[in-house]
């Protein structure tokens, strides 16, 4: 017998509001895609960036939803990815360990922010720690594929740290200034 209590509880879990949350972080993280710097194996993309601002804007369940909703975009063969491409195999190539760790990083970072996000330094740090995830299961990944950790490194770790530094402040900025003047009015 199906109750009543559960049935609107699901309902209210995916309401109009929420489904559009998940769509927005969905369609920033597509447009962000979009804006990338050709490097070899990994591109350099504002994806982070946009994951940031999905972490800080939505729920941890929301977030996860969007990424995967991205992701799953692209496995289907939707152009998302970097560059307009897409392609079932994106898990299994070098770039596999990033779309992982974009999965993971999303939903923490958004817990994180929750819980103590109160002062930009804190924020900052949150977001610093989801960037090194992300960077850390690229990496693991891209190592295992190379056959070389030091390479990994060179190629898919290295170069990105002061990139996603920026873009954690970036978005720091965008959010935390929105969040600061909309509760002075």
């Amino acid at each position: 017998m199906l109750h009543l209590n559960k049935t609107s509880s699901f309902l209210n879990a995916f309401s109009l509001k929420k489904s559009r949350n998940i769509a927005a972080g969905t369609l920033l993280l597509f447009v962000c895609s979009q804006i990338a710097f050709p490097f070899i194996p990994v591109p350099m993309t504002m994806q982070t960036f946009a994951l940031k601002v999905i972490a800080l804007c939505l729920s941890p369940w929301q977030s996860f939803l969007a990424v995967q909703c991205w992701l799953t975009l692209g496995v289907m063969g939707c152009p998302v990815f970097a560059n307009l491409s897409s392609h079932p195999g994106a898990f299994f190539g070098p770039t596999g360990g990033y779309l992982w760790g974009f999965l993971v990083a999303t939903p923490i970072m958004s817990a994180l922010f929750m819980r103590w996000g109160t002062s930009f330094f804190r924020l900052f740090l949150i977001a610093s720690f989801g960037g090194g995830l992300i960077l850390a299961m690229g990496w693991a990944q891209l190592a295992f594929l190379l056959g070389s950790g030091i390479k990994a490194w060179h190629l898919g770790g290295l170069p990105f740290i002061l990139g996603d530094v920026v873009k954690s402040i970036m978005a720091l900025w965008l959010v935390y200034g929105i969040l600061k003047g909309s509760y002075q009015r």
